[in-house]
């Protein structure tokens, strides 16, 4: 007997899928960290609508919901199923990184595809220390991860919590203290990856970037000011137009009659 025969008979017999494990993982976030897609099949359409046990639970020890676990043992199948039931794709993990960004460090490009075409946000921030998808995977060097979220239409002047753009950090070297790099881009994937971003526009000199967002800015408050000016123009039809200019031929028509009998008042007393 498989798992998912062994599953499918807790489930008739009504087990709860809101029980939680010492670590706090409840049934989804086990089948989906050990990749089991035909057991998940089976808890999907049963889980509860929120809390302990749901889809977007994010209860477990780690903080992390289902998704962020299928995402960090790259279980593409899994992801695919979990999104497909209506998995937040932006949902924050513990560590506030969005499944995106776990994907992007661990340059799952596969999955990477899967979460875009689900609407993740390229250019998400992580809560903590911002960066974003971008910055991670310019500094672990996945060059293949980096064209996919530019692809996507993620920005190459994006900034992290150190002001610092995804070529200033695949560019320098990294200054954690226990980095032995292992998770860090050799130089043959910072080569690459800054002839990228340098392809695509991103600027050498930050002062320039500047420059440019510091244009483009300008140019969208002048945008703004147009379309608010164009708003407060009341559109004038033909026939209030006419309207206007029979109410002006008759003032006018009034204001001559009245100066026929001012003049004619004035002869008469002379």
């Amino acid at each position: 007997m498989g798992y998912s025969a062994v599953v499918q008979v807790f489930l008739d017999a009504g087990v709860d899928l809101a029980q939680r494990d010492g670590s706090g993982c409840a049934a989804v976030h086990i089948a989906a960290q050990r990749g089991k897609e035909d057991v998940l099949a089976l808890l999907l359409p049963r889980l509860p609508a929120s809390g302990p046990g749901s889809l977007n639970d994010a209860g477990s020890e780690s903080g992390a919901a289902p998704l962020h676990l299928a995402v960090m043992e790259g279980h593409a199948g899994v992801v695919q199923q979990l999104l497909a039931a209506g998995a937040q794709v932006d949902a924050l993990h513990s560590e506030s990184t969005t499944a995106l960004h776990i994907a992007a460090a661990m340059g799952k490009e596969k999955i990477v595809q899967l979460l875009l075409k689900a609407g993740a946000a390229p250019d998400a921030l992580s809560k903590f220390s911002p960066m974003a998808p971008m910055h991670v995977a310019a500094a672990a060097g996945k060059t293949g991860v980096i064209k996919l979220l530019l692809d996507a239409g993620a920005s190459t002047e994006i900034q992290n919590c150190a002001g610092m753009t995804p070529l200033y950090v695949v560019s320098s070297p990294c200054r954690h203290p226990n980095c032995d790099g292992s998770g860090c881009a050799g130089p043959e994937a910072r080569r690459q990856i800054m002839a990228l971003l340098l392809s695509r526009g991103a600027f050498a000199d930050p002062r320039a970037a500047q420059e440019r967002d510091a244009s483009t800015r300008d140019q969208q408050q002048q945008q703004q000011q147009q379309q608010q000016q164009q708003q407060q123009r009341v559109p004038v039809s033909a026939e209030e137009r006419q309207r206007v200019q029979q109410l002006a031929r008759e003032l006018a028509a009034q204001r001559r009659k009245q100066g026929r009998v001012a003049s004619k008042g004035r002869k008469k007393r002379l």
